[in-house]
């Protein structure tokens, strides 16, 4: 793979899932790497059969790159100034900032910001990994009882299941959203 090309896909890899080193090492080194770079979706649907793999115990992921994997997910709720630009629009930041300019919606917004953070802190004391969830166009209040409810699940290999899952989800929503801009 070229240089140009190693840059492409690793610019495209961190678009679609947020940096984690183990997911960009494995995609480099994909027999088909250099294909990578001008197709995304061939990115999202080998990081999603490898992971998938791994998560079932046969794939090139250890258990350790899997938690590297999906900590590199910023938090739902997590400062604006941590998030990446993608990652700020799916969470609503810039919407929420303009009405908390305008109203008086910046304390219920920091309300809510707070009790995001105590799930999040409350689910990664539980199960060792971030919280990732598929914000899928819903705000920031609407994601808290879908959240509690995934921290009052007891089972770590499915909420890793599902917070994975979730990854792949939100790396085909930023795709579908990137084709229909440059449209």
């Amino acid at each position: 793979m070229s240089d140009a090309d190693a840059t492409r896909m690793r610019d495209a890899a961190n678009l679609l899932f947020e940096p984690a080193l183990p997911l960009a090492r494995f995609l480099a080194a994909h027999p088909s790497a250099s294909e990578f770079a001008g197709t995304p979706s061939a990115l999202i649907d080998a990081a999603d059969a490898a992971i998938t793999a791994s998560v079932d115990g046969h794939g090139v992921f250890s258990a350790d790159d899997l938690l590297l994997i999906i900590n590199a997910h910023p938090a739902i709720g997590a400062p604006p100034t941590s998030l990446s630009p993608a990652s700020l629009a799916e969470q609503g930041y810039k919407a929420a900032a303009a009405a908390a300019a305008t109203t008086a919606s910046g304390d219920a917004d920091a309300h809510v910001n707070a009790r995001l953070m105590e799930i999040n802190r409350a689910y990664e004391t539980k199960f060792g990994f971030r919280l990732v969830e598929f914000v899928n166009g819903r705000t920031r209040p609407e994601l808290i009882p879908v959240l509690e409810a995934r921290l009052a699940n007891s089972d770590r290999d499915a909420e890793l299941r599902a917070g994975l899952r979730a990854m792949m989800d939100i790396a085909r929503d930023r795709l579908a959203k990137q084709v229909a801009a440059a449209s």
